[in-house]
């Protein structure tokens, strides 16, 4: 709990410095906070909550190829929803990459045990969050182009980031932060502004051009 809302105050506060040295305030326009509450509730609270949970509960070449699956919810729903053509390339490049998800895995050596899943409570976990993810990229589309993907994803996380205060507060978590070392520290600051901060931008800077 600690770490995910370490990592996503400084994710907020990077964008947010983004967008003010734009010219642009903290909070977004008042009509797009709904739609953002949405995409902070499902892209950050709850996909971060199944993935802090599941990647506890299972290894990490399990969770590699699930998430390999992610590209393939995404299209489904997107042709579905948003009726964008999904021909005979697109199905090819998707079971391509998923195809090389599995190979990078399980470093070419496929297996019974490998493909038996979900196996544990932690695969399940992590399955889910891809759908959920499919559903947050869909989901933020119409935002996203409307406020550009600075502004959107600032505003995204930043409710995402309010919704996770609760838990951090009602568990004390501030206490472990004594506990981290000079590289713990690192880890935390490399998740927080790059994998938070400007993985989620450059996430939305591609929904908004594709």
């Amino acid at each position: 709990m600690t770490l995910i809302f370490i990592r996503f105050a400084l994710g907020t506060a990077l964008l947010e410095t983004m967008v003010s040295l734009r010219g642009g305030g903290w909070l977004p326009p008042r009509d797009a906070w709904p739609a953002l509450v949405l995409m902070g509730l499902v892209g950050i609270f709850i996909h971060q909550m199944l993935q802090a949970f599941g990647l506890a509960l299972t290894t990490a070449v399990h969770t590699g190829w699930l998430i390999g699956l992610t590209p393939i919810w995404s299209a489904a729903l997107s042709a579905m929803l948003l009726k964008e053509r999904f021909g005979a390339m697109k199905l090819a490049g998707l079971l391509g990459g998923f195809a090389g998800a599995m190979l990078v895995v399980s470093r070419g050596k496929l297996s019974h045990e490998t493909l038996q899943l979900p196996a544990t409570r932690g695969d399940f976990l992590i399955l889910l969050s891809t759908v959920n993810w499919a559903v947050y990229s869909v989901l933020g589309h119409a935002t996203i182009k409307r406020l550009g993907p600075t502004r959107a994803a600032a505003g995204a996380m930043l409710f995402g980031w309010l919704m996770l205060a609760p838990l951090f507060l009602v568990n004390r978590a501030w206490r472990e932060l004594a506990n981290l070392s000079p590289t713990g520290w690192s880890a935390v600051l490399f998740l927080g502004l790059g994998c938070s901060g400007l993985g989620y931008l450059f996430w939305y800077g591609a929904l908004e051009r594709v």
